[in-house]
C-alpha cells in the first residue's frame, strides 16, 4: 500500500516552487517522492514522474493502483537534453494552462555516460533557467539528484540552483543563486580549437560555411539527420557571427569522445547574454531565434565571449 499524502499548502500564484532532493538510497527516494506524488493526484494536479528507469519502477511500484494516475517517463529517452526538454515542458504546460490545471513534475537530469564537463554543465544551467523561465506557470518541480553516484561538484551546484530543499514541508533555500550567476561560474574563458580539428576562417558567410562542413571528411560519416541538424547550426551560427558586427570567422569541426563539436569563433562585438537562447523567442519577435534553434539542436551550447572574441561550440552527442 502506498503512503499517504502529505498534507500541503496552496501555493500562490506567480511562485516558483522548485525544489531539490538529494536521496543516497531507493528508500529514501521512495519516501519523500511517493507522498509528494499523491499530494499532488489528491489536489487535482497533472503529475509526471521523471527520472532513470529503475528509478520510475520503484516509484512505481510503490504507488501500487495510484500508478495509474501519473505520466511515467524514462529521462534518457524524454526528450534527453536541455534546450529540446525546455521546449517539451513549455509545450506541457500550454496543454495544463489551457484545461486551467496545474502541473506537478518529479524530475532528473539526464546526465550523460562519462560525464563530459560541457554536458554536464548545460544541464545545470538549464535546472537554474527554470527558476527565471517557469515564474509565474501552474507548476512545481521537485528535482532529484542521486547523492550516491553524483560527483561532488554537481550535487554543490545542486543545492545552490533550487529555491527550496526537500519536500512535505520543503525548506526555503537562502543561497540559492540566479541563473545568470551560475552561466558566469561555469562559463569557460575560451575553447581553444584541438589540433586535429579541420577548420577554415576568414570572410565566411553562411554558404561557405555549409560548403566547408560539407566538405569535411567526418560529415561523409554522418547520417542524414545529423548532416540536416549541422548544416542548419553552422548557418545560424555564421549568420550570428556577422550580426554581431564580426570582420572574420572561423569554423572548426571535429569528433570528440562524447560525439562530434562545431565551433564558430568570431572578432565581433560579443555576446553579452550568456543564456541566450534558452526561452522560445514568441512569436511577434522580429529575431532572436538562432541561439534558440541551435539550442534544439545541440546537447550541449559553451560560449566564451568578450569584445573582440565570441566562440560558440555546440555540441552533439550522437553517433
Amino acid at each position: 500500500m502506498a503512503p499517504d499524502a502529505v498534507a500541503e499548502t496552496p501555493h500562490e500564484a506567480g511562485d516558483v516552487h522548485h525544489s531539490v532532493l538529494l536521496p543516497r538510497t531507493t528508500g529514501e527516494l521512495v519516501e519523500a517522492v511517493v507522498p509528494y506524488v499523491l499530494a499532488g493526484l489528491a489536489r487535482g494536479d497533472a503529475v509526471q514522474v521523471n527520472l532513470v528507469a529503475r528509478r520510475v519502477a520503484d516509484v512505481e511500484a510503490a504507488l501500487g493502483a495510484d500508478a495509474e494516475r501519473v505520466c511515467f517517463t524514462d529521462t534518457d529517452a524524454w526528450q534527453p537534453s536541455p534546450g529540446r526538454r525546455l521546449r517539451a515542458l513549455e509545450d506541457a504546460l500550454a496543454a495544463v494552462r489551457a484545461q486551467g490545471g496545474h502541473l506537478r513534475l518529479v524530475g532528473e537530469c539526464a546526465w550523460p555516460i562519462g560525464m563530459p564537463a560541457a554536458l554536464v554543465a548545460e544541464w545545470e544551467r538549464y535546472d537554474a533557467v527554470l527558476n527565471e523561465a517557469l515564474a509565474g506557470e501552474p507548476i512545481e518541480l521537485l528535482c532529484v539528484y542521486d547523492a550516491a553516484s553524483l560527483p561532488a561538484a554537481v550535487l554543490e551546484h545542486a543545492a545552490r540552483l533550487h529555491p527550496e530543499h526537500g519536500v512535505a514541508p520543503a525548506s526555503p533555500n537562502g543561497s540559492v543563486v540566479g541563473a545568470a550567476t551560475l552561466a558566469a561560474e561555469l562559463a569557460p574563458e575560451a575553447l581553444p580549437v584541438p589540433g586535429g580539428a579541420e577548420a577554415v576562417s576568414g570572410s565566411i558567410r553562411p554558404p561557405a560555411g555549409r560548403a566547408f562542413v560539407r566538405s569535411t571528411s567526418l560529415f561523409a560519416q554522418l547520417d542524414d539527420a545529423v548532416r540536416q541538424d549541422l548544416l542548419v547550426m553552422v548557418s545560424e551560427l555564421v549568420t550570428n557571427a556577422w550580426r554581431a558586427a564580426a570582420s572574420s570567422v572561423g569554423i572548426a569541426f571535429w569528433r570528440a569522445a562524447h560525439g562530434l563539436v562545431l565551433q564558430v569563433d568570431d572578432d565581433g562585438t560579443g555576446l553579452g547574454d550568456l543564456l541566450a537562447g534558452y526561452r522560445r523567442p514568441p512569436t511577434s519577435a522580429e529575431g532572436g531565434r538562432g541561439l534558440w534553434i541551435i539550442r534544439q539542436l545541440a546537447d550541449a551550447v559553451e560560449v566564451a565571449s568578450s569584445p573582440g572574441r565570441t566562440s560558440l561550440r555546440a555540441h552533439v552527442a550522437r553517433p
